[in-house]
């Protein structure tokens, strides 16, 4: 395999478990608004899916973090590339953009 598909290969897994986390960001956030607006039997129901949900977020966050690492380890993708991916993952981790504190 030469390099040019490695680079194809590892921006495509990259852009893949991108979007897989954005699926868990927004499952996330609407278990907090269920978790928010539920009475109090069902509370713990919903707090277990809300606990499920950082749960996932985390460990596809750790796993991103280590191809990003690995990639760019393996001269797969640019300085550049990296540290915009890991400010991108982590932006959509936290939630910066619709956060609410």
């Amino acid at each position: 395999m030469t390099q040019s598909e490695q680079v194809e290969i590892i921006k495509f897994k990259i852009k893949l478990e991108i979007e897989y986390l954005e699926k868990l960001v927004e499952r996330r956030n609407n278990a907090r608004k269920e978790f928010e607006k539920c009475f109090p039997r069902e509370c713990k129901e919903k707090k277990s899916d809300f606990d499920v949900c950082y749960t996932a977020i985390s460990i596809r966050h750790s796993y991103l973090k280590g191809v990003l690492d690995t990639a760019y380890d393996l001269k797969l993708i640019s300085q550049d590339e990296y540290s915009e991916l890991r400010e991108q993952i982590l932006n959509k981790v936290l939630n910066r953009k619709d956060m609410e504190l």
